[in-house]
């Protein structure tokens, strides 16, 4: 295992998936409707050292697991505020695919929630040491203008104002 001072990232574009959601937090604009997005995914997979094939991770192993959870939980669903009762209730009610988010459904919280999952989905990868390489960021774009990038500690805006 080669190890150095820099840090290797891989960067893994995922599958593109859409949703539907609606802002309804404190939130009176347009965005207060239901309407969906076709997001685009990448994330970074980042680690400092190389496994004996000179690799941090292979890409298609990271790429077909995180596109399967995506697929499975989040692709073709509506997005759900917690407490959008009426939503939910509506969604369980017709027996529709749904995923609930404890923040308003905006892609800062969706880019945090993806994190969150994706990150325990990538500790699980058996290939090697886990503890070597660990997801380092999502970038979620709801539009072609208005994304968001999510790490650990800090969350940037990209684009023009996303609503």
């Amino acid at each position: 295992m080669s190890c150095e001072k820099v840090m290797y990232q891989l960067l893994v574009e995922l599958q593109d998936f859409s949703a539907a959601h609606r802002l309804i937090k404190g939130y009176t604009g347009k965005c207060n409707h239901l309407h969906g997005h076709n997001y685009s995914l990448r994330i970074i997979v980042a680690a400092r050292c190389l496994d004996d094939n000179d690799l941090v991770v292979d890409f298609s192993v990271v790429r077909k697991i995180c596109n399967a959870w995506v697929q499975h939980h989040i692709d073709h669903c509506t997005l759900v505020y917690e407490q959008d009762e009426a939503l939910l209730s509506f969604l369980k009610n017709h027996a529709q695919k749904h995923y609930l988010l404890s923040g308003n459904t905006t892609v800062e919280c969706l880019a945090k929630e993806i994190y969150r999952q994706l990150s325990a989905v990538i500790a699980n990868i058996h290939q090697k040491d886990a503890a070597s390489f660990y997801l380092s960021q999502v970038e979620l774009w709801e539009s072609q203008q208005c994304g968001v990038v999510y790490t650990a500690t800090q969350i940037e805006r990209r684009g023009v104002l996303c609503g």
